[in-house]
């Protein structure tokens, strides 16, 4: 397992270095550009395909995790196998909500993340005058997109609460089970 997340660390410390290597101070804007904003765009089109691969290859990674719990709850019950005959009913009920919002997070994650991504491969393509005869549009879809990339990082923690109370309820059952169980054990 931290073999697992030393390399999630090690590819996210990868992905952002671009970000700081190129980034730069603009004295006639005033701001800092990085290889992401409609002024370097353009001139950076091996980033945005380096970003592109990147991303396929970690939503096809993140499809396959998601694949594999779904199978492992409903073909193999291999997830969540641990039930009685009296739990069985509700625990598929259960399975079936977390198997509802691991889909909802993949889902949310593309949705918001993809218009970002397309604009910006559009955007790496096209030609410096064309960027700045239509920058004022441009700058306003940068804007809306770059916010919706961001909205999935607010929408997760709603999901995640979702799940904790269903989480927080199946435990609840369990443990009174358990109580049962032991009292006419006794």
């Amino acid at each position: 397992m931290c073999y697992v997340v030393a390399v999630i660390w090690i590819m996210a410390v990868l992905s952002s270095l671009p970000g700081f290597i190129f980034s730069e101070y603009d004295e006639q804007l005033g701001r800092c550009l990085d290889p992401w904003t409609l002024e370097k765009a353009g001139l950076m089109k091996w980033l945005f395909a380096m970003a592109l691969v990147t991303s396929l290859c970690f939503s096809g990674c993140l499809f396959y995790c998601y694949f594999q719990i779904l199978k492992g709850i409903f073909i193999n019950r291999t997830v969540c196998a641990a039930e009685t005959a009296s739990s069985r009913k509700s625990n598929m009920h259960d399975k079936r909500k977390l198997a509802l919002i691991s889909l909802t997070v993949t889902v949310a994650y593309h949705v918001c993340y993809l218009p970002f991504l397309v604009f910006e491969l559009y955007i790496a393509f096209q030609s410096y005058q064309t960027i700045l005869d239509n920058y004022e549009v441009l700058y306003k879809v940068y804007r809306v997109v770059g916010f919706i990339m961001y909205v999935n990082s607010s929408l997760n923690p709603f999901f995640y609460g979702f799940q904790s109370s269903i989480t927080e309820r199946t435990s609840r059952d369990f443990s009174l089970e358990d109580q049962l169980q032991r009292q006419i054990s006794l």
